[in-house]
């Protein structure tokens, strides 16, 4: 997450990438991944991280705020 922060959207990709496919119901990994998917214009992606993390433990994470994501990511998609 800190390479997300410093805009290192690659090493963050990889790394939570890692994180995600081991930590499949954490929901606040798979949102921040779905959040870097999602900077890399990875729309499909990261609506699916984005659909784990509603799915997942639901620890720390605002179930309406990923909705939210969801939508922009759907209206991305769109606009293609």
């Amino acid at each position: 997450w800190a390479y997300f922060k410093a805009d290192k959207l690659y090493l963050a990709e990889e790394n939570l990438k890692r994180a995600a496919n081991q930590l499949k119901t954490n929901s606040v990994i798979q949102e921040h991944y779905g959040q870097v998917l999602f900077k890399l214009g990875r729309y499909d992606d990261a609506i699916a991280a984005w659909t784990r993390a509603l799915a997942g433990d639901g620890d720390s994470i605002d179930k309406s705020d990923i909705d939210k994501k969801i939508r922009a990511a759907k209206q991305k998609l769109n606009k293609r």
